[in-house]
């Protein structure tokens, strides 16, 4: 029971209306097992800061705070990377500050299913996004295998609902990228299998500050660039087939031409070239996707 089995890795900033949800929702987790918590605070400058002091000072054995007098983002410090150096745990769950989980079971329940089956280096499960303010019925007990062309295609893996293997993690080198979930992920598929469990575990809050935020077409632009750029890095890694690689392709690629298209960036053409070049040959909705952008940016 002395040996620390679950790192919960908890960044924030600016969290003060979220984080006491936060961190309560890792004190109701019911395990048999040892699990710490670990918080970094990044020189919030809105209350939160005194909140994460208050529950450290109240639960020492359990709470390990970090926190900087000066942002350390603004410096180039990733937050995670930064925080999961001091993990202990043979696992790793992540949730940021203005995120929670639903689900006092989550760790225990993950923990039991990477225990019994070592092929697998990755579990998550479905969880509620507040921007689609959808309501889940938990459907608990099924678990379907993640695919490399799942990730690549549409990423199905929620962070806060992840439970990692964490001996895998240093391995790991992250480029200035606006995300550093997706090519954790796919690092991860390279080592073992992943899978999603049915139930639902956490609730996801989309903000403005988020990196993939709706309501920020610069954050948007940046994010689906990136995704880009870090699918076509990891496509060699793995054994798809050339149907399969060129509808991961083209999927990106139409995400981005989405953001261009809405903000009349003539750097459209440019992407549908590079598709082209790509994929070799356009079919039909790629046809209309570049008449629509034609009008739309040019007219």
């Amino acid at each position: 029971m002395n040996e620390i089995i679950v790192s919960i890795c908890c960044q924030t900033y600016n969290h003060v209306g979220f984080i006491e949800e936060t961190v309560e929702s890792f004190l109701m987790q019911k395990t048999d097992f040892r699990f710490e918590i670990l918080i970094r605070d990044d020189a919030s400058t809105d209350g939160t800061t005194k909140i994460v002091q208050k529950y450290a000072f109240k639960f020492p054995e359990l709470i390990k705070l970090l926190t900087y007098e000066e942002n350390q983002f603004k410096k180039g410090v990733k937050p995670f990377p930064d925080n999961v150096k001091r993990a202990q745990g043979k696992y790793i769950a992540i949730c940021e500050g203005d995120d929670h989980w639903t689900d006092p079971l989550k760790l225990q329940k993950q923990v039991d299913f990477l225990e019994e089956n070592e092929e697998y280096v990755l579990i998550c499960s479905n969880y509620l996004n507040t921007e689609t303010n959808t309501e889940v019925k938990e459907v608990a007990g099924k678990f379907l295998d993640v695919t490399p062309f799942n990730i690549l295609y549409s990423n199905p893996i929620g962070t806060l609902t992840v439970l990692l293997r964490t001996k895998y993690i240093s391995s790991l080198k992250l480029k200035d990228y606006s995300m550093g979930d997706y090519p954790l992920w796919l690092h991860y598929a390279t080592k073992g299998k992943i899978v999603k469990a049915s139930d639902y575990t956490a609730v996801y809050r989309v903000l403005e500050e988020s990196a993939s935020a709706r309501t920020n077409i610069k954050k948007r632009k940046k994010f689906e660039s990136d995704v880009l750029i870090i699918t076509k890095e990891f496509l060699a890694e793995f054994k798809l087939s050339k149907t399969e690689k060129r509808e991961i392709l083209r999927e990106r690629y139409r995400n981005l031409f989405k953001i261009l298209i809405e903000t009349k960036d003539v750097s459209f053409f440019y992407y549908q070239y590079k598709l082209f070049l790509t994929i070799k040959f356009f079919n039909i909705l790629d046809y209309k996707i570049l008449l629509f952008g034609i009008k739309k940016i040019v007219f």
